[in-house]
């Protein structure tokens, strides 16, 4: 959204936010799994799912890579470009081919529930707090983006890890993808409006 709006020059910025917001959030997703799920908590078990979680080992990787300006050879770069330009598009297929009818009926509530959540309502409060604080243009379309995107592919992962409703994760992440074509055009319509882009 950042590089669509205000170029390649933002690209830099939201790169470096994904980088330290998506550990973070992995994290933070890994504790939530583990208190929430209504058993005695495993501390040892959330710990070794840190460490051998992908998405965090890469994370840092990046960020070690980028403090110490070390750089891959470009023959790697783009390659690594090229599989990961398919990883996510792949992983959706896959799940939304999972997802059966039947399945959705069965957990409608928590699906409408975790849309409204995720795509509206806690947008809504950091969006608007930002705004309070003073945040426009750039700055808020990254804060924008990290708060008003669908659940992260990697959540069926981590339910998986943690012997978690990874059936329920992966319609979770189906369904707030697909709301999220109509709310985030709705976010960004609005806020062009109102001339804070």
């Amino acid at each position: 959204m950042a590089i669509s709006l205000y170029g390649k020059e933002s690209a830099g910025i939201a790169s470096l936010l994904g980088g330290l917001a998506s550990p973070l959030f992995n994290v933070v997703s890994l504790f939530s799994l583990e208190f929430f799920m209504g058993e005695e908590r495993d501390y040892s078990k959330i710990f070794k799912a840190i460490l051998t979680n992908q998405m965090i080992f890469a994370s840092l990787l990046g960020l070690l890579f980028a403090l110490t300006n070390f750089s891959l050879p470009p023959i790697i770069v783009t390659f690594l470009k090229e599989i990961g330009a398919i990883t996510t598009p792949l992983a959706l297929i896959v799940l939304g081919a999972s997802v059966t009818y039947s399945s959705l009926k069965k957990n409608s509530f928590a699906l409408v529930m975790v849309s409204l959540l995720k795509l509206i309502v806690v947008p809504l409060v950091v969006v608007l707090v930002a705004i309070a604080f003073g945040y426009k243009e750039l700055e808020l379309i990254l804060i924008l983006a990290l708060f008003a995107s669908p659940a992260s592919v990697t959540s069926f992962t981590l339910a998986q890890q943690l012997d978690q409703d990874y059936n329920l994760a992966g319609q979770i992440v189906v369904t707030t993808t697909s709301v999220s074509l109509f709310t985030l055009f709705v976010w960004i319509s609005v806020l062009l409006k109102l001339s804070l882009f």
